[in-house]
């Protein structure tokens, strides 16, 4: 509960069919806004990763345009393609077994065909109250 009630933390939920798929969470320090994000494995391998981030750093620079930066683990190989895919420029590793990606700037691409899935049955977010944008 701990970044629930972080104010410098901003988190959303990520809904397909009414049912909560994935979360990402932005935590703002100093000039950026560290990523961090989750889908529920039933979900994964679907690309979903790439239109939560998407969703979330649009939602999020709406109201603080602000640079990104993500830390993933070395052998998480779709977390970082999302980051690459997305155009986040790999930075040097701040530890062993982890990569590094920050926006080039302080918005991100969108990400997606219509012509590959159809908007109508990506995900979106949850709309009932606290859990968009600020989870109470």
């Amino acid at each position: 509960h701990r970044k629930l009630n972080d104010p410098s933390c901003r988190m959303f939920v990520l809904e397909a069919a009414a049912l909560p798929v994935g979360q990402i969470h932005f935590d703002l320090v100093s000039d950026e806004a560290r990523v961090d994000y989750s889908l529920d494995r039933m979900v994964r391998g679907r690309r979903w990763g790439a239109r939560l981030v998407t969703l979330g750093a649009h939602t999020l620079q709406d109201s603080t345009p602000i640079h990104l930066r993500a830390e993933v683990k070395e052998t998480n190989a779709a977390s970082c393609a999302v980051f690459l895919r997305l155009g986040f420029e790999e930075q040097p590793a701040p530890r062993k077994g982890v990569r590094a990606f920050r926006s080039v700037s302080s918005r991100i691409a969108a990400v997606g065909s219509t012509t590959t899935c159809p908007i109508s049955s990506l995900p979106g977010w949850r709309r009932d109250t606290g859990c968009c944008g600020r989870t109470p």
